[in-house]
């Protein structure tokens, strides 16, 4: 709930942050009052669609969203958002990625696992500079919850 932003912006970094849940904008703002050094531009989005010109940002990080597109037509819905992120990337621009890894079919309906092969498909259109698997036991102290994480850049 603007936890990453908050991180973020606190080391002098221009933050916009987009979620489609008003509850958690509304939670994210309530947050950001506690802190008021940091500023947030928080707005509510969907990220298959962003509200930004080609070329806006020099970065963007996207945590805990990928996954949550679950069939029929979810392969459509994170080819929308990938685009888009690509999209509004300058060239040479970097994005930050990390998605819940396993067997898909473990995670359906609710959630959308993701192999290597998923990962690599969703992330196509960058250079990767980094990828790795990553155990995550800070989002919820499971042994058994892995994350796929990357840093790419879209090509200038």
């Amino acid at each position: 709930m603007g936890r990453d932003s908050f991180y973020l912006a606190d080391h002098s970094l221009s933050v916009t942050a987009g979620d489609l849940a008003s509850s958690g904008l509304v939670i994210a703002r309530q947050t950001q009052i506690k802190f008021t050094k940091i500023l947030v531009d928080f707005i509510q989005i969907d990220a298959r669609c962003l509200p930004f010109g080609n070329n806006s940002f020099e970065g963007v990080y996207c945590f805990g969203l990928l996954h949550e597109f679950t069939q029929p037509k979810g392969w459509l819905d994170i080819s929308q958002v990938m685009e888009e992120i690509y999209r509004v990337l300058e060239p040479g621009g970097i994005l930050l990625l990390a998605v819940i890894s396993g067997d898909p079919q473990e995670g359906l309906p609710h959630v959308l696992l993701f192999t290597e092969e998923i990962f690599d498909r969703a992330t196509q259109s960058f250079s990767v500079i980094e990828k790795e698997l990553v155990d995550d036991l800070g989002c919820t102290g499971r042994e058994d919850y892995h994350t796929w994480q990357g840093v790419f850049r879209k090509n200038a």
